[in-house]
């Protein structure tokens, strides 16, 4: 024993060297030992995920190749047939051909010039019309096919498990199939005789004054036909071509319906719906005009071939170019396998474009799901407005005084209010165009360049700002909710629990889009509700303090107004939900007789009811018991009922959740649309994997170096949600609806712009002081 004793003490130190080296060098083992095994799990998982992306390629490939059979066997030659058969029956010139063959040598002048007259009506009618509706079917029928494929894609990828694919979409079987391509029928079944009088009228139109006598050219020819089909496009509503292709929306679905069950009609009506979204777009009208040029040209150089003593390109007059308008028809309407001008029209680079650029957005978070109820926008916009700001709405109270605080506390939510719902009216101002994101309204507004440069940076600032915000009021109350849980536990730093919010984010940052986090955004909505109730109540039930003040705390005249403007921040911070409201309107679905406007503005208005009850209450009643002594997070200021307190802040980390969800999904958005459509990266679960794993770790980063909550509330409430908020909306109003000078709308915006721009200013000033006071007893990472 005293040998053992003699050892250690004269080899004490190599003892422990020795052991703590080989103790290191196991803990290293282990560590790369878990390293690896995680390693080769998650190339396991990828190879996984490939080889589920094999099958779904293969077999999207194979349906879509049985789509394709069907439609070039089945569909669309049938569609051209009866619709050939149709025109030929609804358009008739052989009679007219007939009377003027037979009264030769008998009509009078005027009788033979009307018939004349009635053949080059029924002529230019039969062939603009055969010509528009064989485009219009090819075109229409395409959409449909690639509809489906997307409908495939995601239930097979739903089917072996594919996590990426979370969108709430019916399933669509083969009787939905073959009642969506059916529907092709629509033009001639119901649709024909009242395009062809709308037609004639424009025929007649552009046909006014020609002479039989006329020189008609090649370029004549062409410029007429095209003259027709801007004058047919153009009359009326906009778009209202497409109730030509398919029933208008309040049609009920007579003869689809009997003996159906209202979710196999839903899921029909669901199919129809995407497929007018698709044709009242912008992107698809320039399609029809580029493929309606096309077929005419290709169209009328074949008539030049087909006619003799150097045709058409010398000129030849209109009489003589009559009978071989009238036989034009056969040539349009041939079976697609023999049509060239349907292969022209299939080989356009402009749609296989639109194609690409359809299944990009299908991926992209924003637009890939348009399927959300008007109660989806309530409970985004709770969850996207009441967050961090409404805890700071006390302290806000604190350095603006009864007077000043309450005035702009109410004007804060009437102006935001106004301005969110002229961004709703603003969604969809553009026929057939839906604003999706923020800076596309601004790019619409400002120029292509000019809208980019102000609302890309500005939102950017707002949405990564949120997000750092959160951060910190996320790893606040879990230490908050730590300290009241376990009172005798060592106190952890305030690093620490950032990082465990943030590992959440690690998770639910890879749910595709909107719809998909529905759920989150439910829930923190109804902890954003609980957790006011629950700080207001609890402070009341305190009551008021001993001693309480409602002067302004800071000694100088200089440090009192800089504190105003850091409360000026907070509030403008408190009102934030305006840089996602477009991208939360994307989301529901959108007709002409239904625009989103209407559930997406019921929702809104449901929405500032519960903000109001939120907002009101917390800082009236915050302020009041604590005066001047509240914190910058009034949650931070209570200490009984600890339960309570300790429920609060719980209830205030699950909503922040959901918060940080709602303000970065815009920015995944944004990331991934450059680089998939910018920089031509392939749309993949890897490439989403990566772009949302850095972004979490890059606001978590932030979080950990700068965790002021209140001078982060008032810098970036000044600095950026007062202009997306309370002024941007209105310059956008002025230049795109532009309301009579000096009249009430003229001034309603005028004065919020001004207002928007004291605030922005003053704001920042006061946040920025208080994140260099804060820091000055900040170490770095402590």
């Amino acid at each position: 024993m005293d040998f053992v004793r003699g050892f250690w003490r004269k080899h004490r130190r190599k003892v422990l060297v020795t052991a703590g080296c080989l103790g290191s060098g196991y803990l290293l083992y282990k560590l790369y030992n878990s390293h690896t095994r995680r390693l080769a799990d998650l190339e396991r998982e990828l190879a996984h995920e490939r080889k589920n992306d094999e099958i779904i390629k293969t077999q999207m490939k194979a349906h879509f190749e049985s789509i394709q059979m069907i439609v070039d066997s089945t569909t669309l030659p049938h569609a051209i047939q009866f619709l050939s058969i149709r025109i030929s029956e609804e358009i008739d010139v052989s009679d007219v051909m007939d009377r003027l063959d037979k009264g030769k040598g008998m009509l009078s002048s005027p009788e033979k010039l009307q018939l004349w007259d009635e053949l080059k009506i029924l002529s230019f009618t039969r062939m603009v019309l055969s010509l528009w509706s064989v485009t219009m079917l090819s075109l229409y029928i395409r959409v449909q096919v690639n509809i489906l494929g997307r409908h495939l894609y995601v239930d097979t990828a739903r089917a072996l498990g594919s996590s990426h694919i979370l969108e709430e979409l019916d399933l669509i079987d083969r009787d939905d199939e073959q009642k969506f391509l059916s529907s092709a029928d629509f033009l001639v079944t119901n649709a024909l005789p009242s395009l062809i009088s709308d037609m004639q009228g424009a025929v007649e139109e552009v046909l006014r004054g020609k002479q039989l006598k006329d020189v008609i050219t090649t370029r004549v020819l062409q410029e007429t036909v095209m003259r027709v089909l801007e004058v047919f496009m153009s009359t009326g509503s906009p778009h209202h071509w497409v109730d030509y292709l398919m029933m208008p929306q309040d049609t009920k679905l007579s003869g689809t319906t009997s003996g159906s069950s209202d979710e196999t009609v839903s899921k029909f009506r669901q199919l129809m719906v995407e497929t007018r979204e698709v044709l009242i777009n912008t992107e698809f009208t320039n399609i029809v005009e580029i493929s309606l040029k096309c077929f005419t040209d290709a169209l009328v150089e074949e008539m030049e071939t087909q006619t003799v003593a150097g045709g058409l390109a010398t000129g030849k007059p209109l009489a003589k170019v009559l009978p071989h308008i009238e036989k034009t028809m056969n040539v349009i309407t041939a079976e697609p396998s023999k049509n060239r001008f349907l292969q022209i029209i299939r080989d356009l680079p402009e749609i296989e474009e639109l194609e690409r650029q359809k299944e990009i957005d299908d991926w992209l978070p924003i637009t890939s799901s348009r399927n959300a109820k008007w109660w989806y926008s309530t409970f985004h916009n709770v969850t996207a407005m009441v967050g961090a700001g409404v805890l700071g709405l006390p302290y806000s109270m604190a350095q603006l005084g009864w007077g000043p605080g309450i005035a702009v506390l109410i004007l804060s939510w009437i102006i935001t209010l106004y301005t969110l719902w002229q961004m709703v009216e603003m969604h969809e101002m553009v026929p057939g165009k839906r604003f999706d994101r923020y800076h596309e309204l601004g790019q619409f507004a400002f120029g292509e360049r000019l809208g980019l440069y102000i609302i890309v940076p500005q939102q950017i600032i707002v949405e990564v700002g949120v997000c750092i915000v959160y951060m910190v009021t996320g790893g606040q109350s879990l230490k908050k909710f730590h300290e009241l849980a376990c009172q005798n536990c060592s106190p952890i730093r305030l690093s620490f629990f950032v990082m465990i919010f943030a590992s959440s984010h690690f998770v639910l940052s890879h749910l595709p889009n909107f719809n998909s986090i529905s759920g989150v955004s439910l829930v923190a909505a109804v902890m954003s509700l609980s957790y006011s109730t629950i700080a207001w109540t609890a402070t009341a039930a305190k009551g008021v303090q001993e001693d309480v003040q409602y002067g302004y705390k800071s000694g100088t005249a200089a440090s009192t107004v800089l504190s105003f403007f850091t409360g000026l921040g907070g509030i403008a911070f408190a009102y934030a939900g305006h840089n996602v409201v477009l991208e939360i309107q994307a989301t529901i679905p959108s007709t002409p007789s239904n625009p989103s406007k209407g559930p997406m503005w019921r929702g809104v208005v449901v929405a500032y009811v519960v903000v109001a009850l939120c907002y009101f209450p917390v800082a009236l009643v915050g302020y009041g018991v604590f005066g001047n002594a509240v914190l910058d997070n009034v949650l931070m200021s209570l200490e009984t009922p600890v339960w309570a307190i300790a429920t609060a802040n719980l209830f205030v980390v699950m909503h922040v959740i959901g918060s940080y969800q709602i303000f970065a999904m815009p920015v995944f958005d944004m990331v991934e649309t450059f680089l998939v459509k910018k920089l031509n990266f392939k749309p993949s679960t890897i490439l989403r994997f990566i772009v949302r794993n850095v972004y979490v770790a890059l606001t978590m980063f932030i979080a950990i170096m700068i965790p002021f909550f209140g001078g982060l509330l008032a810098f970036f409430g000044g600095f950026a949600f007062a202009p997306t908020t309370y002024f941007l909306p209105c310059i956008m109003w002025l230049l795109i609806y532009k309301p009579k000078r000096f009249s009430l709308s003229w001034w309603t915006n005028w004065v919020c712009i001004v207002l928007g721009v004291i605030l922005m200013i003053l704001s920042s000033i006061g946040g920025l002081r208080q994140i260099i006071i804060q820091s000055k007893d900040y170490s770095l990472f402590s």
